[in-house]
């Protein structure tokens, strides 16, 4: 299937998934407003559009680009989204300064609940990046784990809950350390930025993915 005709899924109410079964990225709907929740690779473009339609939204509709870290893959269409709509950039203060991707970043702090649509809490996870953050919508029972853990690996095609494989992480070990910081929140699903949502909670991610560790 090609990035223009994959389709638009939505997972938990007003939340979307974009992308492929290989690389994720979200939207979140909120009184007519949108929050982008990682912007994918730049071909992913195309995506956004098609989208929006299927949510009865437009790209005027769209608030903020929420990002959990600033790899490429996470990245690649929110410096095009900014200048086409003026919205910056959010991302942990912590992972601002090692990234020139964007022209605009508006900076926000572990534990802060946003201000944007979806109201997303953020919860530093890092080890993935030092920066690395992910956002729980308790009130849409989900949470964007980004690259905290993955449920499809990108180099082994083993698929169930895991953490990234060592060579893409600063520190495996600061990973494992993070999942702690998830597991006791409360989700019907987990939203990864690699592979399948994961719907039997987050305790059994976390403990699949301490189990199996990092390849």
């Amino acid at each position: 299937m090609s990035v223009e005709e994959t389709e638009p899924t939505e997972l938990a109410p007003g939340v979307w998934r974009c992308g492929t079964e290989l690389v994720n990225w979200y939207l979140v709907e909120e009184d007519g407003r949108v929050t982008i929740v990682d912007a994918g690779l730049p071909g992913y473009r195309p995506q956004l559009g098609h989208a929006l339609a299927r949510m009865g939204r437009s790209l005027g509709d769209v608030a903020a680009v929420l990002l959990t870290h600033a790899h490429v893959d996470h990245v690649g269409i929110a410096e095009p989204v900014r200048q086409e709509t003026g919205v910056p950039g959010h991302m942990l203060g912590a992972g601002v300064l090692k990234t020139k991707k964007f022209a605009e970043v508006t900076t926000f702090s572990d534990g802060e609940t946003l201000d944007l649509p979806g109201r997303p809490r953020v919860v530093h996870t890092p080890g993935h990046t030092s920066g690395h953050c992910s956002f729980h919508l308790p009130e849409r029972g989900a949470l964007i784990a980004g690259d905290e853990l993955c449920t499809l690996n990108p180099v082994t095609g083993r698929r169930g809950p895991q953490l990234m494989p060592r060579s893409f992480n600063l520190s495996t070990a600061t990973c494992l350390d993070s999942l702690a910081r998830l597991q006791g929140l409360a989700a019907d699903v987990v939203l990864p930025g690699h592979g399948e949502p994961w719907r039997d909670g987050v305790a059994a991610a976390v403990e699949e993915a301490r189990a199996a560790g990092a390849t």
